[in-house]
């Protein structure tokens, strides 16, 4: 992932003056202001003199003044009087922040998170299930707050990589995605919307208007297999494997449904969710040549918080290079010599121009039935009652936009 964000060329950075950074890169970046906001400004005494603590004994810049990070369980942070945005009136959030003291708690269960909050233990809990927020409107001690977010659900089909040759006749790809009842997987997933037909929300740039949702039709899909069939492609071959990893909510209910539905097609399928150490070697082009003739449909979950639609077509349609097998499309499973050079001809241009060639490239990946986009993910939030918590698409946790209940 941060190999996907991380963009071309060097970024160097020249102080001004005492409160100015010229930052440069060596090409042209028209996501540069964006890539910034990823990192953060460090300390170069900290980086010349003691490198080995950047990573666990952070200085930055800040509001607060880092505590102490035992993995895996929790860090803490304390607040800083000395901070530069007290007397600036351009800092984010208030002049002051509310909390003298922060502490994030890692707790992987959510029940254990929901409990925390409903207990005030925590004043905040981080991404309740749809019941769980359902649950909190009738909750006099806490609250759940909702918005919508850059993150969306998707299944992804094996193409070009070492896939089964079935799966390169486009009748039994559109057969597949016709068989999926989008709006039923993203009702299932909850705190959910269909998807426009690509992975992002409107106001992404490069968004299509034009694309619309794959419809669900299964007697269409029927009607392409039985056509692709009666010209020789080996149909009857059709097993697809579902799967998806078992850290995405509620995927074991979404993956036997999409299971169920290309059934219903005549699609036989084979249903597995797999613990991160199982799937991802699974979905990195190294791992694919030890599958050959492999039929997955990997479902998962994924953000694209840039606002921009280059990120995400790099790493989700670009050709995989078996020589990098940590590279930004490092998952994809599409080559296509005429869509990359399209592609990185977008990455480059910058403005409208940028605009519209993202969008005829939606509509291209579109119509090959590549990933079919199943849900956009609103993102919850259990906050003790009367909390004021504002946040972007992003879902970044800033203490500055934290207010307590008074």
């Amino acid at each position: 992932t941060i190999q996907e964000y991380a963009g071309p060329g060097e970024i160097t950075a020249t102080a001004i003056d005492e409160i100015t950074v010229e930052v440069v890169s060596s090409q042209a970046d028209p996501l540069l202001e964006f890539r910034m906001t990823l990192g953060g400004i460090s300390s170069a005494a900290q980086l010349d003199n003691s490198p080995e603590e950047h990573f666990d004994t952070p200085v930055g810049t800040g509001p607060y003044v880092f505590g102490e990070w035992a993995k895996g369980q929790y860090w803490t942070a304390t607040y800083n009087p000395d901070w530069w945005g007290l007397g600036a009136d351009d800092a984010y959030g208030t002049t002051k922040p509310a909390y003298s003291d922060l502490k994030f708690v890692f707790r992987a269960e959510d029940a254990t998170r929901v409990a925390m909050v409903q207990s005030g233990e925590a004043q905040l809990g981080m991404f309740p299930s749809a019941d769980e927020c359902a649950r909190a409107a009738n909750a006099a001690d806490y609250d759940c707050v909702t918005g919508p977010s850059t993150t969306y659900l998707y299944g992804r089909l094996d193409h070009s990589l070492h896939a089964h040759p079935v799966l390169a006749d486009p009748r039994v790809r559109e057969a597949v995605f016709l068989s999926v009842d989008i709006a039923g997987i993203a009702d299932l997933q909850g705190m959910a919307s269909v998807p426009q037909g690509q992975l992002g929300p409107k106001g992404t740039i490069g968004f299509n208007d034009a694309v619309q949702p794959y419809t669900y039709d299964p007697e269409r899909a029927m009607a392409l297999l039985a056509e692709a069939k009666a010209d020789g492609v080996d149909v009857d071959a059709l097993n697809i494997e579902v799967v998806g990893r078992d850290t995405t909510p509620r995927i074991k209910p979404i993956v036997e449904a999409i299971g169920a539905m290309l059934n219903i097609s005549g699609v036989e399928t084979t249903i597995k969710v797999q613990t991160p150490q199982e799937f991802n070697p699974r979905v990195r082009i190294a791992g694919y040549a030890d599958e050959p003739d492999r039929q997955m449909m990997q479902v998962h979950v994924k953000g694209n918080p840039s606002g921009d639609y280059g990120l995400l077509l790099h790493s989700n349609y670009a050709c995989p290079d078996i020589n990098d097998p940590k590279g930004p499309s490092r998952s994809s499973v599409y080559c296509d010599a005429d869509f990359d050079a399209r592609l990185f001809e977008a990455l480059a241009s910058f403005g409208n121009d940028r605009n519209e060639r993202m969008k005829e490239l939606v509509r291209y990946v579109h119509d090959r039935h590549l990933i079919v986009p199943l849900a956009l993910l609103d993102r919850g939030y259990l906050v003790k009652a009367g909390t004021e918590f504002t946040f972007g698409t992003d879902h970044r946790i800033q203490a500055v936009y934290l207010k307590p209940a008074e």
